[in-house]
C-alpha cells in the first residue's frame, strides 16, 4: 500500500502540535487553503498532516510575545556558552556571559561591530596572559565609551 502524502509537524514535550514547525506540500496546502474558510491553522493544517514528528529535548522555542523571544535567545546563548566550555575545558561558572556582553556592545556601538568579536578574543588572551578579566574589561568599556575622543586626539597629535 502506498503511504498517505501530507505534511510534517513537529509535536513538542505536551504532544501540542506546533503549526508553525511543519512542512506542507505545496499543492495539497494551495487546495487546503483555497477552501478553508475558518481561522486557525489546526484547522487548515490539520487535515494536512501525515507525520507528527517528536524530537528529544527542546529543539523549538514557543514565541509568542516579545518576553518569549527574548527567554529563547537566551536560552540558545546558554547552550552555546555550555557547549563551548565543554569543548574548551572550561568552567563555565567561571565566565560572566553578560559582562561580555556588555562589553562587546559598548565596543561595537562605540567604535565599530567588528571590533566586538576582536575585542573578546584580545580580552580571551589577556585572561590567558594573567590580566584580571574585571580590570580588562574595565579597561576595555572606558576605551569604548571614549573612543572618538581618543582617535580625535591620536589623528591631531603631531
Amino acid at each position: 500500500a502506498a503511504e498517505r502524502a501530507g505534511g510534517v509537524v513537529l509535536v513538542d514535550d505536551g504532544g501540542r502540535e506546533q503549526w508553525l514547525a511543519g512542512v506542507w506540500p505545496a499543492a495539497e496546502l494551495k487546495a487546503a487553503l483555497a477552501g478553508y474558510g475558518g481561522r486557525s491553522l489546526k484547522g487548515l493544517l490539520g487535515p494536512l498532516v501525515a507525520v507528527r514528528l517528536a524530537l528529544r529535548g527542546r529543539p523549538w522555542f514557543d514565541c509568542d510575545t516579545m518576553d518569549d523571544l527574548e527567554e529563547a535567545r537566551m536560552n540558545v546563548l546558554n547552550e552555546w556558552t555550555a557547549l563551548a566550555c565543554k569543548e574548551l575545558g572550561i568552567d563555565p561558572a567561571t565566565v560572566d556571559r553578560d559582562l561580555i556582553l556588555d562589553l562587546t556592545k559598548e565596543v561595537a556601538h562605540g567604535v565599530a561591530r567588528p571590533a566586538a568579536p576582536l575585542t573578546a578574543y584580545l580580552l580571551g588572551l589577556a585572561q590567558g596572559a594573567g590580566t584580571a578579566p574585571e580590570d580588562a574589561v574595565a579597561k576595555l568599556t572606558t576605551l569604548a565609551k571614549n573612543w572618538s575622543k581618543a582617535t580625535t586626539e591620536t589623528l591631531t597629535d603631531d
